[in-house]
């Protein structure tokens, strides 16, 4: 019987749990140790490789794991922190979240992620760097109408190159290819 593989994923390592087998290890987060990954996780063939998102730390795995065929589930941070609380999991270690993440693949069967096409990858990008420019902007003119006059030039200064950027990355989305 096969069981699914968890990955901590952090930006130096990859900590692996293949339970119940009982095999588990530690990779490099790099192209070389993520192929190691793929090397020893093939003879265990599990039904799907777990692991949560991570602030984009985790997307060359996924992308690897696509290629290399296995069933890779991204997920959600709080849907995993949610179940270990429930599993009664208060240790906070990189080998304890992938067992949990492990535990969570083989319970919950979650299905597997589907890349977005590059188009769509990259409109979705673009989206997501309007919103953090809006908010850093939001930020900057909030903080201007309490800063001390003689930094309120430095706001305004800022908030206006956030505004251009913002114009610049709307354009960007203007003329990117329609995505269904």
């Amino acid at each position: 019987m096969s069981h699914a593989a968890g990955v901590d994923v952090s930006q130096g390592t990859l900590d692996v749990c293949a339970e119940p087998q009982g095999a588990s290890r530690t990779f490099a987060n790099s192209s070389a140790g993520i192929a190691d990954l793929l090397a020893w996780l093939a003879p265990r063939t599990p039904t799907r490789v777990v692991f949560e998102a991570s602030g984009g730390y985790e997307k060359k795995l996924l992308v690897a794991l696509l290629k290399a065929g296995q069933p890779a589930c991204r997920l959600n941070a709080q849907r995993v922190h949610h179940f270990a609380r429930a599993l009664g999991q208060r240790a906070k270690t990189d080998p304890v979240d992938a067992r949990v993440l492990q535990r969570f693949g083989d319970l919950v069967q979650p299905a597997a992620t589907v890349l977005p096409d590059p188009d769509r990858a990259r409109l979705c990008g673009l989206i997501q760097r309007r919103q953090q420019l809006v908010a850093l902007r939001t930020g900057e003119i909030n903080r201007g109408h309490q800063a001390d006059p003689a930094l309120l030039t430095s706001h305004r200064r800022i908030g206006h190159v956030l505004t251009d950027e913002i114009k610049r990355i709307e354009k960007a989305v203007d003329v990117a290819p329609a995505v269904p």
